[in-house]
């Protein structure tokens, strides 16, 4: 049996990679929103008359505002490391390509232009006949 180049599997374990890309795209436009969403709602409570509950409140936001810019951030951080379908890709294809089988390709490739033009001289030494 041949030796298969590229297995099929890493081809469906690349497109879900792109599928996944687009979600961690998605999950960080929903964060950024509600990171908005947060900053605002602490502008717009900060005064100086506030009772003990609405400070309490007030860190509580504080808090997971803190915590979802963290989150944000490490999301950010990670996607920007995972590689694209294409780099992937030439990723596999510079570590599976190697110098002797460029070299044992080359001399496929001319075995069969030779094997090829032997074949037509006997079919134009066949036809002169």
């Amino acid at each position: 049996m041949e030796q298969v180049l590229i297995n099929p599997m890493w081809l469906y374990w690349l497109d879900v990679l792109e599928s996944m890309v687009f979600i961690v795209g998605l999950v960080m436009f929903i964060y950024f929103v509600i990171i908005v969403f947060l900053i605002a709602a602490i502008i717009a409570t900060h005064d100086n008359y506030r009772d003990e509950d609405e400070e309490k409140n007030r860190k509580i936001m504080i808090k997971n505002t803190k915590l979802a810019v963290c989150i944000w951030t490490s999301i950010l951080f990670i996607s920007a490391f995972v590689p694209s379908k294409d780099t992937l890709i030439a990723m596999f294809i510079a570590k599976n390509i190697t110098v002797e089988k460029v070299v044992q390709g080359k001399e496929v490739v001319k075995d069969s232009i030779d094997y090829i033009f032997e074949k037509i001289k006997e079919v134009n030494d066949e036809n002169k006949n």
